[in-house]
């Protein structure tokens, strides 16, 4: 009698061939449609990232050649990289109108413009803003932290705008707020980081602005108070004064090339060029 010869039993090892296979297949879509998404945290589309990316050696050039930025005659595009990208916000009308904000979709309304912070040998730089130009997406001008000087309501600028930018976002994360982080630009009342978990939300101010102090955490509804007071707005939406005639430095600066509309009231301000041609 000739024994018969045993075969592995290889019922168990296809069966997870088949499931590894599967959840490979299954994923593909799921990995697809993250990358698409872009940053969930602020709001940047892959492709507005993947724009600037492609965009930014061409200004190189513009900010080597300035003597008032810190990359002074780097020319060596290898030396510069992308840090965060955010998407531009102003206060809503909701607010404006007098209403008081205890969430971000209440505070702000969305603008199609995107800023990335803009590094020079792993160090911020400055800011570089996003735009569309003739259907596509493209950088429309780069700002660096100019010399850092006294701020304006006896404050001290502490550090570049850049710097300042990435200070607000490690506080938002320490507060467990970065699963929604919006820069709110509205001068002539403020700019900041405002930022949120879902449920509670915090504004961070980048100037000293609506009398909130550089770096100063206060909640939507505060803000929004503030807003109120300044505008001489109630809460009926009614005009109690005119609004504040004294523009900002920063933003009578940015008015003359055009460009980034950041109100900083404070040191290190943030100035824009654009590309010739």
């Amino acid at each position: 009698m000739v024994p018969q010869r045993r075969v592995p039993h290889r019922s168990g090892l296809c069966r997870i061939l088949i499931a590894l296979t599967l959840a490979a297949v299954l994923g593909l879509p799921i990995a697809w449609r993250a990358a698409a998404a872009g940053d969930p945290q602020t709001g940047v589309p892959s492709e507005v990232e993947q724009a600037v990316r492609s965009d930014l050696a061409r200004w190189v050039g513009v900010l080597a050649s300035d003597p008032h930025s810190r990359a002074h005659g780097v020319e060596d595009p290898a030396r510069y990289s992308l840090g965060d990208g955010y998407r531009l916000y102003r206060v809503s009308r909701f607010v404006r109108e007098g209403g008081v904000a205890t969430t971000l979709d209440q505070f702000t309304e969305a603008q199609d413009v995107y800023r990335f912070v803009v590094n020079l040998d792993g160090r911020p730089l400055g800011i570089a803003e996003v735009q569309r130009q003739g259907g596509r997406w493209a950088v429309v001008g780069v700002g660096y932290d100019g010399p850092v000087e006294t701020a304006g309501n006896g404050g001290t600028a502490t550090g570049g705008f850049a710097d300042r930018l990435a200070r607000a976002r490690a506080l938002l994360a320490e507060r467990g707020l970065l699963a929604d982080v919006r820069w709110v630009d509205h001068p002539p009342y403020l700019t900041g980081l405002a930022g949120s978990d879902g449920e509670d939300s915090s504004f961070i101010s980048l100037g000293n602005h609506l009398g909130l102090a550089e770096g100063h955490v206060t909640s939507l509804a505060d803000v929004s108070a503030r807003i109120h007071q300044a505008a001489g707005t109630d809460a009926n939406g009614t005009d109690a004064k005119s609004p504040p005639t004294t523009p900002d430095p920063l933003a009578t600066a940015l008015a003359g090339v055009g460009v980034l509309g950041a109100a900083v009231g404070v040191g290190g301000y943030l100035w824009l060029r654009r590309a010739s041609g």
